[in-house]
This record gives structure tokens, C-alpha cells and sequence, in this order.
């Protein structure tokens, strides 16, 4: 059984009724030999570092990210309700404390979780300011003992020049990179993933792959190609 942490964006719960009904499929598909935990973000609701009215309103940076953290809790309940009604039994913990909405995140409820068979949903980013949900996704890709973390993204690579305007896909400079090293990312400062989360996984060694979860069954094919996506080693 190999377990997996799935890094999703807050984003694709605005694609909800398109790509949730795939993924809750593909996880049932690959419950037999994956078990997946997911981080969640929560950038459909408040994203800290662009909030346009963070000068206005002198919003300090640790407050603006307690917004964020709660928007990721605000997204872990959607995700857990949804594949409870459907058929795939799941639990939310939380990094922040949330006594009527979920449990605390520690070894033991992550543990019983698994114990239990249940696909868990982590929320509230690391429970700290200054963290991405990246940085929190290697984080509990330890805590869970995962092999790798997948990185779900809307786009089919990771590319060499970080693009900042348009899609990838469609600008002809951007080279896709199939694999890439820890030190290599980290010497280019490569966007698609925050810099402190590269530097603990390799501090640990967690492989990254990164891939477009719209694809067809993107997660069976990541499961099954090795060539499917970027990998960071």
C-alpha cells in the first residue's frame, strides 16, 4: 500500500460539480493499493499574499494568513461532506483548533484514521502564520509516513522560465521540465511550488510530482506512468 499526500487548490472547488465526482472515483479506484490524505488550500476564498485589501486596511501578514487557514478549514468541510455522501469515508483535522468542526491534527488522530480506513482531509495550513499550504503538505507527507507528494495544478508540467502571464501550455518559451532536482529548483527559484517546502522535502526526501489533475483520470495515470507530470527528486 503506498500512501500518497494530494495537494489540492482551493481553486478547483470552483470547478466542483466538473472535477469532484472524477477524483472522488479515482480514489475509490486506487483504494486498493493507495491511500491518499489530502492538504487542501483555500485560495478560492482568501488568498493572504494577494489580498488586495490587505494596504487599505493595514492588515497585518499574520492576521491575513489566519483568514487563510480558516478558508482551507472552510474548504475541508465541503471536501469531507462531499465524499462522506458519496461513498468514501473521510475526516477532517485541523491545525487550528475547530472543537465543533474537527479534530486536532496529532500522530493519534491520524493514526485512528487510518485504522479506520478513512481518506483524512488536513486543513488550517500548519496552524502558524508565514507557512504556505505547500510547506504544510510536506509537513504532513511526514507526519503520515506518505512515499510522495502529488501536486495537483491546471497545468501539465512544471516549466523552465516561470511564466507569469498566460498558460504555460500555450507559450512557446516555456520549456516543460519532466524532472528536476531539489537543488536545481531551488538555484532557479522555480514558482509553482514555495521555495521552504522544496528545502524541507529534500531535507527529507520526499519526492514531488506535479501534474494537471483536469487531465482524464489524472490520478490514476500518476498512479500508473511514472512519466505522467514533473517530478522534483
Amino acid at each position: 500500500m503506498k500512501t500518497i499526500l494530494l495537494k489540492l487548490s482551493g481553486e478547483i472547488l470552483l470547478e466542483g460539480a466538473e472535477i469532484l465526482p472524477s477524483l472522488l472515483g479515482q480514489i475509490k479506484r486506487l483504494k486498493n493499493t493507495h491511500r491518499f490524505a489530502i492538504v487542501i488550500g483555500g485560495g478560492n476564498i482568501f488568498r493572504a499574499r494577494s489580498y488586495s485589501g490587505q494596504q487599505e486596511l493595514n492588515l497585518r501578514q499574520p492576521i491575513a494568513d489566519s483568514v487563510g487557514m480558516l478558508a482551507t478549514a472552510m474548504n475541508g468541510l465541503i471536501l469531507q461532506e462531499y465524499f462522506n455522501q458519496n461513498g468514501l469515508p473521510s475526516t477532517l483535522l485541523s491545525a487550528i483548533p475547530l472543537p465543533a468542526l474537527a479534530n486536532v491534527i496529532n500522530q493519534t488522530t491520524i493514526d485512528d484514521a487510518f485504522a479506520s480506513d478513512k481518506c483524512i482531509i488536513f486543513c488550517g495550513g500548519t496552524g502558524t502564520p508565514y507557512f504556505t499550504t505547500d510547506t504544510t503538505a510536506i509537513i504532513r507527507a511526514l507526519q503520515i509516513g506518505a512515499t510522495e507528494v502529488w501536486k495537483a495544478t491546471n497545468i501539465n508540467y512544471i516549466y523552465d522560465g516561470n511564466p507569469h502571464v498566460g498558460d504555460p501550455n500555450t507559450i512557446s518559451t516555456c520549456k516543460p521540465i519532466k524532472h528536476i532536482s531539489y537543488t536545481e529548483f531551488l538555484q532557479k527559484q522555480l514558482k509553482i511550488m514555495d521555495l521552504t517546502a522544496i528545502t524541507l522535502a529534500q531535507q527529507h526526501s520526499v519526492k514531488i510530482r506535479v501534474f494537471n489533475i483536469f487531465a482524464t483520470n489524472a490520478l490514476e495515470a500518476v498512479a500508473h506512468d511514472l512519466t505522467i507530470g514533473s517530478t522534483i527528486s
